[in-house]
């Protein structure tokens, strides 16, 4: 209401609500504030309150910055920082970064840097020049003229809500990804790739449920499935793929049926066929030869083609263990990747063994 007779309305996110969440000064690295924005995605996208994409602006950070410097004399506070804005882990983690070493620069510059003496500050962030930039004096609460609206009720949380919202929750990403570390047996690196996105992780624990061997079934989860999925632009559960041919897959892959490689080759195709993997195995000519005398003929031809590798695998301490890896990956080859490299491995040793004692 500045200009007498004409109201200004700013329509700035008309329609749509922002939520700020202000946390306690309790942050203490640049480091942990990175892990925690992370981490505060994934709870915001498995509570479903936003896709929290920071591509989209559905999501933004502002650091509170300032040190607490400790010397003989005592301590002494920085002025604080509030890079404003920030639309990536990367510029939080950064900016930080360089926001603390600015201001221990200023500090030992000029002894009246101190918190209360000098002004906190509004600042921008660079990402070509990775630096912060003064935009303004941070301001104060007066200067945000709060008044109380007279639309909006006042919201009262009594303990039956609580509960009954406590009871609604889903299972948080930490926890979730703590379950697939200790009973499922995925790596640290895999369970927070899967429990990224609610729905990913919602369709892996349906993969595991229709009894798919776990720590393979993460292996493919993060680095078949959800690659084709990204590659399509569509998420892992657009792949019109269910948990039970998904696990399907892991499991006959876990039994040697056919090779890793060609499960991503069949994982492919299951996205544009209704057919089960075996069949896709059958039918593209990947299904595994776990017939001995069919593999031992692949490594006569091996050892026949390449006397230099078998020379070395048998006599050369220091190429021995090479040298097997690329007779193994010789019958791979002459088999089109039919023979089960845990058999093809075997009789290969069993071959060095016999020529050693020869």
């Amino acid at each position: 209401h500045d200009r007498p007779g004409c109201t200004l309305v700013d329509l700035n996110r008309t329609g749509t609500p922002l939520l700020e969440i202000v946390t306690e000064p309790d942050i203490e690295s640049a480091a942990e504030a990175y892990t925690f924005c992370i981490e505060l995605q994934r709870l915001i996208r498995h509570l479903g309150v936003s896709e929290a994409s920071m591509q989209k602006g559905h999501m933004r950070f502002e650091p509170n910055v300032n040190l607490l410097i400790t010397t003989e004399d005592g301590e002494s506070r920085t002025p604080i920082a509030e890079i404003k804005n920030l639309n990536s882990f990367r510029s939080v983690r950064r900016s930080i970064e360089f926001e603390q070493q600015r201001q221990l620069a200023a500090w030992r510059a000029d002894d009246g840097y101190r918190l209360g003496r000098a002004p906190n500050e509004n600042r921008g962030w660079d990402d070509d020049r990775g630096a912060t930039e003064f935009q303004r004096a941070k301001e104060g609460a007066d200067d945000y003229r709060y008044f109380p609206d007279p639309d909006l009720a006042p919201v009262e949380v009594d303990e039956r809500l609580t509960a009954e919202v406590r009871e609604a929750l889903p299972e948080l990403p930490i926890a979730r990804r703590m379950r697939l570390v200790d009973a499922v047996g995925l790596s640290l690196e895999d369970a927070a790739v899967i429990t990224d996105e609610r729905a990913a992780a919602d369709l892996f624990d349906a993969i595991i449920a229709a009894d798919a061997p776990g720590k393979l079934a993460g292996k493919q989860f993060v680095n078949v499935w959800l690659p084709l999925a990204a590659e399509r632009g569509v998420g892992v559960v657009d792949l019109k793929v269910d948990a039970g041919r998904m696990a399907r897959l892991a499991r006959i892959t876990e039994d040697g049926l056919i090779s890793r490689t060609a499960a991503t080759s069949i994982a492919a195709r299951m996205t544009d066929s209704a057919d089960d993997p075996e069949s896709l195995a059958k039918s593209l000519g990947l299904l595994q030869v776990r017939d001995a005398d069919a593999t031992a003929r692949w490594i006569d031809e091996a050892f026949a083609a390449n006397p230099k590798a078998v020379a070395d695998a048998v006599g050369n301490p220091k190429k021995a263990k090479a040298s097997a890896g690329f007779l193994r990956g010789q019958v791979m080859k002459l088999s089109g990747g039919k023979a089960d490299p845990t058999l093809a491995g075997k009789l290969i040793e069993e071959r060095l063994d016999g020529l050693r004692e020869e």
